[in-house]
Parts: C-alpha cells; structure tokens; sequence
C-alpha cells in the first residue's frame, strides 16, 4: 500500500492505473522519444527552462505540491490556502443562506469562486514543481518519469514560412503562451511588417476569422526589439514580498512596466492603422463593378 512520501520519492508518482495517469506516462514516453529515448538531465531541464521551453503537467503538478523541495510560498499559497479556500467556499454560502445573512442565489457565487480557485491551484502547483524542479535535482529526477515536463531537446529556430496560415498560427501560439508577456521582436515568425500584410490578407480571405485577425493584429505591440531572451510579464511569483520587488527580483516585473509605455504607444498606432484598413475594405463596391 502506497504511502505519502516525506521525502522526495526516488522513483515515478504512484497511483492507481486510471485515464489521467495513461495520459501522464504518455508525456514521459513521447519526452523520452523527443530526446532519442532517453530522459532529459537535470542541466538539460534548467537550461530550457530558463529559455521558457518547458510545459508542466498541471495534473502531476497537484498531486506533487507536497513533496519535499516545493518552494515553501508556493507550497502555503497553492497546496494549503487556495484548495482549501475552494472548499470553503461553496460551504460557507450554504451556512449563510441557511441562516438568512445571504440570498441562496450566492451559492452560485460560492461554487463559481470554488471552480475559479481550483484552476488557481492547478497553475499555481504547475509552477510549484518547475521551480522546485529547476533548484532540486533529485525532485526533478522523481518528477521526470512521472510525464511532469514536456520540451524539445534545443529551442525551435524560425524555419520559412510557407504560407499565409502557417505565419498566422505561429503568431497565435505565440499570444496563446504568453498572453500578457513583452517579448523581443526576433521571436515573431516574419517581420513585424511582413505580418501586418499576412493578417490583412486572411482578413479579406476569411470573414469568420476577422475578430481573432484584429486581436492578432494588435497584439504585435507586444514584440519590442531590444529585449533579446528575457520574458517581461506583469507577474508576480508567489515568493516575492514587497520589499523585494525593488531589489533584483523585481528587475523582470520594473522592466515590464518601462516597456509597457512603449507597447501602448504602439497599440495606439495599430489600433488607428486598423481602423482605417477595415473602413477602406468594407466600402460598398462602385455600381457595374465586380466586388
């Protein structure tokens, strides 16, 4: 019978043989396959991670959080305060419309924040074992086998665009991965001008897809040159107190704010570059011409 480690465990997450974990060895096994059938090192792992190659298994992540060498903040925030608080909540909307002092309608209000906070844990957990994992080698052997990472053995070099979708899903990846993040220019799939043209094009090619071209057209504001490998994101790790935001943990949020006026000033010019376009293609076509 399987007991709770104490400890790092030595060896793969042992759990009962379900769906979730056939999924979970079916990452280990297409890792092994990427790096020549053999699992990445330790000096391997941290060096994609630092270059943000690496994907986490939120659900080996959640079931992890507990291990020894979890960063101690992410372990109280994500292991303790928000699943439990995804359990209170629902509970302590029930007591308090059972006894009057809230409508029972605010038991939705409960459940939705139980939901909201679950999905908290499983990113936060995420982020538990990666950091964990980058500091301590032995935790990242035990997590390995268990499909808790999944990256490519060196970062992918742009390769040459063929066509207008392969350009527009690159990008899409991009925003997908790195929502709110400021990144350097270089990592765009073409110039920022040669994409420009690329989402107008598709604009005029494929109505249904107008709404996502326009974020997409936007979102090129958040590619600035000068930047090089850093990724400048808004976020703040779970371990940072305020007195540390002015010191060097803090220099990747203070260069975000900096860079920030700049990708707003260029969103501004986007936003007036597109306004323009779509008044210029949705004019009604001149009578006895083809549209």
């Amino acid at each position: 019978m399987h007991r709770q480690p104490s400890a790092v465990p030595p060896g793969p997450l042992k759990t009962p043989r379900d769906v979730s974990q056939e999924i979970n060895l079916g990452v280990a096994q297409d890792l092994k396959k990427s790096w020549g059938g053999r699992f990445p090192s330790w000096q391997e792992f941290k060096t994609a991670n630092k270059s943000g190659r690496v994907r986490t298994n939120k659900n080996v992540g959640i079931k992890a959080i507990h291990f020894k060498g979890i960063p101690r903040g992410f372990w109280l925030l994500f292991g303790i305060m928000t699943p439990c608080g995804m359990f209170a909540a629902p509970i302590v909307c029930i007591i308090l419309a059972s006894f009057g002092v809230w409508a029972w309608w605010t038991i939705i209000l409960g459940l939705c924040a139980s939901w909201f906070l679950y999905k908290v844990s499983l990113e936060g957990a995420a982020d538990a074992i990666r950091h964990g994992a980058e500091a301590n080698e032995a935790l990242y052997q035990a997590l390995v086998p268990s499909g808790a990472f999944m990256f490519s053995p060196e970062s992918p070099s742009p390769q040459p665009q063929t066509s207008n979708a392969d350009l527009i899903g690159a990008l899409g990846e991009l925003m997908e991965r790195y929502p709110t993040a400021l990144l350097d220019a270089a990592r765009l799939p073409a110039p920022k001008q040669k994409l420009k043209t690329v989402i107008k094009e598709v604009w005029r090619q494929e109505p249904k897809l107008r709404g996502v071209l326009t974020q997409a057209y936007l979102h090129l504001s958040q590619f600035q040159d000068g930047i090089g490998d850093a990724i400048l994101d808004c976020k703040i790790t779970a371990e940072m107190s305020p007195a540390e935001m002015s010191g060097p943990k803090g220099e990747n949020f203070r260069q975000w704010i900096a860079l920030s006026k700049v990708s707003m000033a260029e969103m501004e010019i986007l936003v007036q570059e597109w306004e323009q376009f779509e008044r210029s293609n949705r004019r009604p076509a001149p009578s006895g011409t083809s549209p």
